[in-house]
């Protein structure tokens, strides 16, 4: 019988990895909705720092786990805009939650809220996620918003490779532009 300290260990790691397991059906499931048509779109009239500061509370015990910080940016005089604050939700946090896995160098996590743009006749309010994190190499740039997909880097790392192409998929669903600058020992 294992008990004390070690029990606690087993305990610790048997609830990480229920965790990590609900996680990956909860996002399996989450990319079967579109391609099954059954994908309910709600947009309303929101704040995108409010969605943010959301998905910071929600991992800032995770980052503090990591030592890293957590900090929301925004910009002066933002306009609400219209989306479904639950699925753009899934996506700030799949961003997030990406950048405390692949950035062990990294102190602080920047979450900015960046000035409207105008694009095509269309308005946007950009968010940006920023560490300092691995990187990615040029050429697997275009293969990160893939299902499954793994970059070299982040392979021996935990995940799914299914943050990022969830993020890009909510992005496209709601009309928006998603954009990745991943660089490689960005500073």
């Amino acid at each position: 019988m294992v008990t004390g300290e070690k029990a606690q260990q087993y305990l610790r790691r048997a609830c990480r990895e229920t965790d990590d397991l609900a996680r990956l059906v909860e996002q399996l499931l989450f990319l079967a909705r579109p391609d099954a048509g059954q994908l309910q779109i709600n947009p309303q009239t929101v704040s995108l720092v409010a969605i943010a500061q959301e998905c910071l509370s929600r991992l800032e015990l995770t980052a503090r786990h990591v030592d890293l910080d957590l900090e929301l940016l925004t910009a002066p005089d933002l306009p609400p805009v219209w989306v479904d604050p639950e699925l753009t939700g899934q996506a700030v946090l799949n961003l997030i939650d990406n950048a405390i896995k692949y950035a062990p160098d990294s102190r602080v996590i920047h979450v900015e809220v960046l000035p409207a743009i105008q694009h095509d006749q269309h308005h946007y309010v950009p968010l940006q996620v920023r560490d300092q994190g691995m990187g990615i190499q040029p050429e697997e740039i275009e293969q990160v918003t893939q299902r499954f997909y793994r970059t070299s880097t982040a392979r021996p790392r935990g995940g799914f490779g299914l943050g990022l192409a969830i993020a890009a998929e909510v992005c496209h669903l709601q009309g928006g532009i998603p954009s990745f600058k991943l660089q490689v020992n960005y500073r």
